[in-house]
């Protein structure tokens, strides 16, 4: 979702837009928070076939995609792509459990 998109959405709820929940143009990121995201973004992720867990991302290719855009600063962005990969494991966590828990719930109801 867009800034446009956030504020029409606020607009049509009648909702007063929230700083903290305006969706941030990538364009607007210092560079190398820009690399970071673009590279997140094509390592592909691992998951887990039998319970279906994410694994994580597979950081396999990233040296790959540091040379072909000629990143600099590689340790930065690296440090950029392990916060938000924490992040990414953090949510995907909370959506397991929440999985879960709804089948455990749904089994108690039969």
């Amino acid at each position: 979702m867009s800034a446009d998109q956030y504020y029409a959405m606020c607009e049509q709820m009648g909702w007063e837009p929230r700083e903290d929940e305006i969706p941030k143009d990538i364009g607007s990121l210092p560079f190398n928070s820009q690399l970071a995201v673009l590279f997140l973004n094509l390592l592909p992720d691992r998951w887990d076939t039998t319970g279906g867990g994410w694994l994580g991302k597979d950081f396999a290719p990233l040296e790959a995609f540091m040379n072909i855009h000629e990143a600099q600063d590689r340790k930065e962005i690296l440090d950029l792509i392990l916060i938000a990969h924490s992040v990414l494991a953090e949510h995907y966590n909370q959506q397991k459990k929440a999985r879960d828990s709804a089948g455990k719930n749904k089994a108690r109801v039969r």
